[in-house]
C-alpha cells in the first residue's frame, strides 16, 4: 500500500493491517491505495471531506454502506462547509 502524507511524502507499508492508529504525534495520510491501484483514498486537509475512488461496485458499496455519511461527487462540486448539504453550518459564538 503507498501511503502520502500531507507533506507529499509517499512510502510503502505493505504490511499495514488496518488496526494499527497513529500516534498523538504523527500526521495522518492524506492519500492512499493499494499496489493496483484499484482504489484510492485522499483526505483533503481544507475541507471536511474523504473521498474515495475506485469501481463503480466499491463505490455503490460505500455509498449503501449504513454508518457512513456518503454521497457521489462531480469535479465542480464544493467540498467546503458551506457546499455540505445535509449538516447545517455550526452557529458561531458571539
Amino acid at each position: 500500500m503507498t501511503i502520502c502524507s500531507s507533506a507529499g511524502r509517499c512510502g510503502r507499508r505493505s504490511t499495514w493491517d488496518g488496526t494499527s492508529r497513529p500516534s498523538a504525534s504523527s500526521r495522518s495520510p492524506s492519500l492512499l491505495w493499494p499496489a493496483d491501484r484499484s482504489w484510492c483514498v485522499g483526505a483533503e486537509i481544507d475541507f471536511d471531506s474523504t473521498l474515495v475512488g475506485g469501481s463503480a461496485g466499491l463505490i455503490a458499496a460505500v455509498l449503501a454502506a449504513p454508518d457512513l455519511e456518503a454521497w457521489p461527487v462531480q469535479p465542480g462540486d464544493d467540498l467546503s462547509a458551506s457546499g455540505d448539504l445535509i449538516n447545517p453550518v455550526p452557529a458561531v459564538d458571539g
